[in-house]
């Protein structure tokens, strides 16, 4: 990782720079998504200063108004909505040093971004880089008068914190800092009541959900069961409206110990059996959803426009090398397939008509990966070879082998996984 950076250089450029040794470059991008017209989103390029380890990403930018102004003259200055891109625009310049622009903070945009800083650049060099660009994670538990100011700022409520994802990692990037490997896992809410109401019934329905991730027994799943037609799958319709915060909810979903807070959610993931999904849980609206989620439909290859094929999942996850803690996403689907399944018999069709072992999508040159991913089969099934024959899945196989491939393809520190119907076509071993 090199040694520990001792001062870094922070520079603001109006357009992609390459950081040289011991520099940190901040660069506005432009993007469409709603902020309520901050304009937060930035990328930044860093450097250490033996030129060896080297990061890129998206950063949050936010300014504050200078301290030797009226309150009338910083009502304005708020107004105004500064971003980097306009203060940058009223200078002749394209570079300019940290001293030349208004007092900024910021926010890296999720839990991810914050691990690939740490992995890159060691922990103690990234809480250096942090401290350096005055990142809210590192500061927020300081004693520097700037960032009750920033906290209390609309830039700060309205644009930083109106996604579910840098508002988990504003309250549990921290435990990343250390380590990757000491990450905590166990912050997601524990407590939360849902309230909502069902046509035909004058009362509301009423759900406690109750989990414990660190208790001796860990308790991570809450189970609805009961006749038809008492509202089960009602009640994960009207679970995502309330975590998803739609305008015209009528549901309300509160964290219990966290009394008015929203709740610690940072993804939604809803997976459903054929038929159930359409009918269960809402649409997705990607541009304009506050909460990162994504409604995972089971049914088999070619059934649904959009449902990803299972070939075309296994590429992109074998592609992933993000890390949730210690281990890579493709780690972790490997480790849940074994517990269920003959790993080391499953197989995918490629483009030819031949059949790779999923362990092997892994192993040599990075030519020769690109070579079979390319070549894999979008639309075939996996299947599992005896000798020199090859069985499909059973249904319940199949079921199982891709909750897991999309739930990895998908997770996240914080994420909360909806399941509707999870016995349907599984083995009661599995289902459990």
């Amino acid at each position: 990782m090199g040694s520990e950076e001792s001062e870094w250089e922070v520079l603001f450029s109006l357009t992609p720079v390459r950081s040289l040794p011991g520099q940190i470059v901040i660069y506005p991008v432009k993007d469409s998504w709603n902020d309520f017209g901050y304009k937060i989103k930035c990328k930044f390029d860093a450097c250490l200063s033996g030129g060896k380890s080297h990061v890129r990403g998206q950063i949050f930018v936010g300014f504050l108004p200078p301290d030797d102004i009226s309150d009338e003259e910083k009502g304005l200055f708020y107004e105004k909505r500064i971003s980097l891109d306009n203060v940058l625009s009223e200078k002749s310049r394209k570079e300019f040093h940290v001293d030349e622009v208004p007092f900024y903070f910021t926010l890296l945009p999720d839990m991810s971004s914050y691990r690939k800083l740490v992995k890159s650049l060691g922990s103690q060099n990234a809480e250096l880089l942090l401290l350096a660009v005055n990142d809210l994670v590192v500061f927020k538990q300081t004693q520097e008068e700037w960032v009750e100011d920033a906290l209390s700022s609309e830039v700060f409520t309205h644009g930083f914190m109106r996604d579910s994802e840098p508002f988990f990692a504003f309250n549990n990037a921290d435990s990343v800092l250390g380590g990757v490997e000491d990450e905590d896992f166990s912050v997601i809410s524990q407590k939360l009541d849902l309230t909502f109401s069902l046509d035909g019934y004058v009362n509301q329905h009423e759900i406690k959900l109750r989990f414990s991730s660190g208790s001796l027994i860990p308790r991570r799943i809450n189970i609805l069961i009961g006749k038809n037609g008492l509202g089960k799958s009602q009640a994960l319709r009207n679970f995502c409206r309330a975590a998803l915060r739609y305008r015209d909810s009528k549901e309300t979903l509160i964290d219990v110990e966290r009394k008015d807070e929203r709740p610690m959610i940072s993804r939604l993931l809803a997976i459903a059996t054929p038929g159930e999904t359409d009918n269960t849980f809402p649409q997705e609206r990607k541009k304009t959803q506050k909460l990162f989620y994504r409604r995972l439909n089971l049914t088999r290859n070619g059934r649904s426009g959009t449902s990803r094929s299972i070939g075309e999942a296994l590429v992109q996850l074998v592609r992933n090398y993000d890390e949730i803690g210690a281990l890579t996403r493709w780690g972790l689907f490997i480790g849940a397939l074994e517990k269920v399944l003959p790993v080391d018999s499953i197989v995918i069709a490629q483009a030819t008509g031949e059949y790779v072992s999923i362990r092997s999508l892994r192993q040599g040159g990075e030519g020769a990966k690109l070579s079979l991913w390319a070549n894999i089969d979008r639309n075939a099934d996996p299947r599992i070879q005896i000798m020199d024959n090859f069985y499909p899945l059973s249904s319940g196989q199949l079921t199982f082998f891709k909750i897991c491939l999309l739930c990895c393809l998908y997770i996240e520190n914080g994420s909360f996984v909806l399941m509707d119907e999870p016995e349907t076509h599984m083995h009661p071993s599995v289902a459990s």
